[in-house]
């Protein structure tokens, strides 16, 4: 089992540093950064702060562990090929970008788990005529749905599915009502039929 995994698996103690410092790597050994001691120094000491900050994006304290795990592993992996010239800012700049990947990938995933569930109800609706049509229709616009940007599917539901105003849409994800009017512009000409 690699090592990350077992790191990952692990839990630590609220108190306990996240990894143990190594005594054979100075933090001089790696010119663009930390070495591996300076790297796990600085996230011990700032253990604490990265763990709030993430949960602060997340909004999911069970994800919280994981994604500290796989920020350092972006840090470890990346240090020799990165120049770094504030550890402490490229490390809280990778949490973040390791966050919102991961809400994307939240987003991504009940996208398609409610396309699923809607596209299921329909299958099992008899097939008449107009229904096979309606049918088809929907399986148009889903593969068009599925192929926007997570945060234009996600705009373009909540406005035709769930009918929620532009204003609330932009509250509920924290966007600007133009940015709302955009997503819904572009979702609606991807819609359109080619004739």
């Amino acid at each position: 089992m690699p090592r990350y995994t077992q790191l990952r698996m692990n839990r630590t103690p609220a108190n306990a540093p996240f990894f143990p410092a190594a005594a054979s790597e100075s933090p001089a050994a790696q010119p663009d950064g930390p070495g591996r001691s300076g790297w796990a120094s600085l996230f011990n000491q700032h253990r604490l702060r990265l763990k709030k900050f993430i949960a602060g994006i997340v909004r999911s304290p069970d994800e919280v562990d994981d994604l500290m795990q796989e920020t350092f592993l972006h840090v470890w992996v990346s240090r020799q090929e990165t120049e770094v010239n504030s550890p402490q800012a490229y490390l809280f700049q990778t949490a973040r970008h390791v966050a919102i990947d991961s809400l994307r990938q939240r987003s991504v995933r009940r996208l398609r788990t409610e396309l699923a569930g809607q596209e299921s109800a329909l299958l099992v609706a008899p097939a008449s005529d107009r229904s096979l049509e309606i049918r088809e229709e929907l399986e148009r616009v889903l593969s068009v749905i599925e192929r926007l940007p997570p945060q234009c599917g996600k705009v373009f539901l909540l406005r035709k599915l769930h009918g929620l105003s532009h204003r609330e849409i932009a509250t509920r994800l924290g966007i600007s009502v133009r940015t709302v009017e955009n997503h819904i512009a572009r979702a609606m000409r991807d819609c359109k039929p080619t004739e």
